[in-house]
This record gives structure tokens, C-alpha cells and sequence, in this order.
């Protein structure tokens, strides 16, 4: 899958990818290298906000829902505030904690394709 169509390869997507289990997050990162992402890694929101400050801008946003300081949902609503049309994919292993009606999220754990195709999706590329 990854971002490969019809033969040919369309520019690397960036994305930032907020969570704070160095573990979970080193595999999330790997997994979408391997599909072709440029990944740039975040251990926590407050971290996210300053890396968005001092870099171009990513084409999507995967964040874990619950975190220490703050949450997914109030990071991606700091982020959106400068760029409404910013994708974003949730990830979490706790449903129901936060309101995310609307939002594109990925229940832990997951897979490796059902990460490719969430971030496929979350992009608007492919199915």
C-alpha cells in the first residue's frame, strides 16, 4: 500500500506523530517510514507545539488521544487554529474518553496495514 500509485511515487508525506510511549512511538514511526512518510517524532503535545513552530508544515497529524499534560484532542485544537484544514489520525487505547465524533481514529492495538490504510485515509489518498 503505503503512498505508492499506479507505479509511480508521490512526494513524501509529513507526519508528525505525537505519543508518549517512546515504545509505541518508535514502532508507529517505523512502520510509517517504511510506507514512505517522512516522520517527525514527538513525545508530548508540548513538544509537538514547539517542533509545528520551527518546521515546515506536516501533511498529517497522528496523535495519541491520552497524554500526560495534553491531551490529543487539545493539541490538534491549538494546531488547528492556525491550519483548519489540518488532517489529523487519533490514535488510542481508550475509547470514550474524549468526544471525537467527526474525527478519523484508530483503536490500539493495530496493525501495520490498518495504520497504512487509516493514514491513506486520514490524507484523502486511495479507497
Amino acid at each position: 500500500m503505503g503512498l505508492v500509485t499506479n507505479g509511480t511515487t508521490e512526494p513524501r508525506k509529513r507526519v508528525l506523530l505525537v505519543d508518549d510511549d517512546d515504545l509505541v512511538r518508535s514502532v508507529i514511526a517505523d512502520t510509517l517510514r517504511q510506507e514512505g512518510y517522512t516522520v517527525i517524532e514527538a513525545p508530548s503535545g508540548q513538544v509537538a507545539l514547539s517542533l509545528v513552530t520551527a518546521m515546515p508544515p506536516v501533511d498529517l497529524v497522528v496523535s495519541d488521544v491520552v497524554m500526560p499534560g495534553m491531551p490529543g484532542p487539545s493539541l490538534v485544537a491549538r494546531l488547528r487554529a492556525q491550519r483548519p484544514d489540518l488532517k489529523v489520525l487519533f490514535i488510542t487505547g481508550h475509547p470514550g474518553e474524549h468526544d471525537l465524533r467527526g474525527e478519523r481514529v484508530l483503536q490500539k492495538p493495530f496493525t501495520g496495514a490498518a495504520l497504512s490504510e487509516a493514514s491513506l485515509a486520514a490524507l484523502g489518498i486511495g479507497k
